[in-house]
């Protein structure tokens, strides 16, 4: 087996092992915890609940990129579904806006944190792989698994 064939089925067994529905899932486990963080930063000291925009969301970021294992850019949506869900019950539970904060922080805060929830999600493919991943994603090797992988959930 040639250099080229071993990174290959390497580059393979990467884009085999990502999962979408594993990530959703573990998203989805893991926001009660990042909202029951929140409710208790923000019963600690109220001034830090805007902060916790960033923080739960490089939280949420890192909950896709451990289930998911994932390089396509879904993981990504996952992610800002899953922070934006997040966001929508710390607002609900009125833990999010406190003290005299103006909106183009909140704003400022609120782009900070989806944009590390995005970015975070997604594993980087390394420069030098570039070309292979391309390769193995247009040959149409992965169709398969990917049938597979959802009906074996």
């Amino acid at each position: 087996m040639s250099v080229t064939e071993q990174s290959r089925e390497q580059v393979k067994a990467k884009l085999v092992k990502q999962s979408p529905l594993a990530a959703a899932i573990g998203v989805a486990c893991w926001s009660i915890p990042i909202i029951i963080l929140w409710i208790t930063v923000f019963s600690i000291k109220s001034a830090i609940g805007p902060v916790m925009l960033v923080i739960s969301g490089v939280l949420v970021g890192l909950a896709v990129r451990i289930h998911g294992r994932g390089y396509d850019r879904i993981f990504s949506v996952i992610s800002l579904i899953a922070y934006l869900s997040v966001i929508a019950v710390a607002l609900s539970s009125e833990v999010l806006i406190s003290g005299t904060l103006s909106l183009s922080i909140y704003a400022l805060l609120f782009a900070l944190g989806s944009w590390s929830a995005a970015f975070i999600a997604r594993k980087s493919i390394p420069f030098i792989d570039h070309k292979l991943f391309a390769e193995v994603y247009e040959s149409g090797e992965l169709a398969g698994y990917k049938k597979l992988k959802i009906i074996g959930w």
